[in-house]
């Protein structure tokens, strides 16, 4: 998730705005400290062009350590 937020040149505040979440939110949820909601995973995705199943796979696949997208 943060190299596909990095790619699209936005910063977590930016993001964040973009989903209605938060910056820390987005912080959690990257460093794997938080899983989103199906919804939200569906608007990170949606905003950094990626698949939310993937998303949500990886983030189950690696006991939400990192959640990659």
């Amino acid at each position: 998730m943060i190299a596909a937020r990095e790619k699209k040149g936005l910063s977590r505040e930016q993001l964040a705005v973009m989903v209605g979440s938060t910056r820390s939110h987005i912080y959690k949820i990257e460093m794997g400290l938080r899983t989103p909601r199906l919804d939200l995973a569906s608007k990170i995705c949606e905003e950094l062009d990626e698949d939310a199943g993937n998303f949500m796979r990886d983030c189950v696949r690696n006991g939400h350590k990192q959640c990659t997208a």
